[in-house]
């Protein structure tokens, strides 16, 4: 995934180019999602990627001592 690409993910519905070929992929509304869940938890999440090796996505949750 192209690093221009990474800022905008975690929108619903965005469209990016697929690194391998010329086609779009549609990546839909999951990580606007999980976007969403973790801020409703006061966390959030963030990707890195390297085109042709893959990507990470990284997130944390608060702990909660009752």
């Amino acid at each position: 995934m192209a690093h221009e690409q990474l800022e905008r993910i975690f929108e619903p519905n965005y469209r990016g180019k697929n690194g391998c070929t010329d086609n779009m992929v549609h990546l839909g509304l999951g990580l606007a999602i999980v976007r969403r869940l973790l801020e409703l938890h006061e966390s959030n999440i963030r990707a890195t990627s390297q085109p042709g090796l893959g990507s990470a996505f990284y997130f944390g949750l608060p702990l909660v001592n009752n």
